[in-house]
């Protein structure tokens, strides 16, 4: 969906009268001055560009090149060409930014460390800020959803993977932050499927209990202990890392032992 749209092309058109181009890689200068202005908010979402041939006009180019920086920009989700309609400035949605996370650590094979490590640094501070914003329903949520991970760690893995998942981000959704949903959205899809990939483990019980203290200490209000019980959480996190790691890794013939982990 759309905002309502902005059409005063007059307005707009002398936006682009000021654009100094090199005649090099015309194509993307073109696209990173207009990226500017939509990161200036001069071209807020909602608004509709000029016509491409009033754009190569004003720009002193061809039709073709404006319409090569527009493909660029709609590449980018900056841009939308509608049929018959225009070219319009679009919202960007916070699922942009998960998405883009979970393409990296998927396609970029990024180590679990990497994710434990972020993990270890945002995660903390979203307890506090949330200890300081949450609203009822949002602490009592917490509270459900602790109780649904308790109920769930040793009888039904995929149930507690998604229900742990859905407690990180309820606690994002707790700050009143939408960039920080969007990273700890984007976080917890990938631990879900790395616990789901975890089909010979089973989870630590100390982690699975280890997020009552979090939201203890969110419903008391008191941001300190909420991150001093998130760090103690991504404890946990780390055995879950090193025990998952020792299974991963073939047993020399002759030895014994067995190894669990979980998130």
């Amino acid at each position: 969906m759309y905002p309502e749209p902005t059409t005063n092309t007059d307005s707009q058109s002398s936006l682009f009268e000021s654009l100094p181009l090199r005649r090099d890689s015309l194509r993307e200068q073109i696209a990173d001055r207009i990226e500017g202005m939509i990161a200036a908010d001069q071209l807020p979402p909602g608004t509709q560009l000029p016509s491409e041939r009033e754009l190569a006009r004003t720009l002193g180019v061809n039709r073709a090149t404006v319409r090569e920086a527009i493909r660029v920009l709609e590449q980018r989700g900056l841009l939308k060409m509608r049929m018959g309609s225009g070219t319009w400035v679009v919202h960007i949605p916070s699922s942009t930014v998960s998405d883009s996370l979970q393409r990296y650590f998927a396609f970029g094979s990024r180590p679990h460390e990497d994710l434990v490590t972020l993990r270890e640094i945002l995660e903390p501070g979203i307890a506090a800020l949330a200890a300081r914003r949450a609203t009822a329903d949002e602490i009592a949520r917490l509270r459900e959803l602790v109780d649904r991970i308790e109920a769930t760690f040793a009888v039904d893995s995929a149930e507690y993977a998604s229900v742990d998942a859905e407690f990180h981000v309820s606690l994002a959704r707790a700050s009143h932050s939408e960039l920080i949903v969007a990273i700890t959205a984007s976080l917890h899809r990938i631990v879900t499927r790395a616990i789901l990939a975890q089909s010979t483990t089973r989870p630590i019980e100390g982690g699975a209990l280890s997020h009552r203290p979090i939201y203890d200490a969110v419903a008391a209000r008191d941001g300190e202990r909420a991150a001093a019980a998130m760090r103690s959480h991504h404890a946990f996190t780390r055995e879950t890392l090193a025990r998952s790691a020792a299974i991963a890794t073939p047993r020399v013939a002759g030895t014994t032992g067995k190894a669990e982990a979980g998130e």
